[in-house]
């Protein structure tokens, strides 16, 4: 084989490893998503849970607005609607997006659904229910 062939095969040889690097990094990226769909599928349901339970408290009203297109929302009001908390999960793309509002609203704060628990979304019910958070005119952050 001479030095032009040679050549050729190196080049070959690269691309071919290039494409199959390329081919598992897109396996690897649909893999994430696929945990992170299942996870917002699960946690949608944790969610409905923490929610029913903050509902049976008198002091915590909940609207659940419709949204459809692969997403769920939920709006939490303090008993004056002086404060409440918006949660938005977008099972499509696994993703937990959270707002406060009082006289206005907070930035949209996101995160990975396979990043959140039962938890978690207590302390977001729970710190709409702490007054004390709220005070310095400012949003309780978690």
């Amino acid at each position: 084989m001479n030095k032009f062939q040679g050549e050729l095969r190196r080049l070959e040889q690269e691309s071919e490893r290039r494409d199959a690097r390329d081919v598992a990094a897109q396996a690897a990226e649909q893999r994430k998503k696929d945990r992170a769909v299942a996870a917002a599928r699960m946690l949608e349901r944790v969610i409905e849970k923490c929610v029913d339970e903050a509902q049976a408290a008198s002091s915590i009203a909940v609207e659940r607005p419709s949204a459809g297109d692969g997403k769920a929302i939920w709006v939490l009001w303090w008993k004056d609607r002086s404060r409440g908390v918006e949660i938005e999960l977008a099972t499509r793309d696994g993703q937990l997006c959270w707002r406060r509002q009082a006289d206005r609203k907070s930035p949209l704060t996101s995160r990975a659904a396979t990043d959140i628990d039962e938890a978690f979304i207590q302390q977001l019910v729970l710190t709409l229910a702490d007054q004390s958070a709220w005070r310095a005119g400012g949003f309780p952050t978690l």
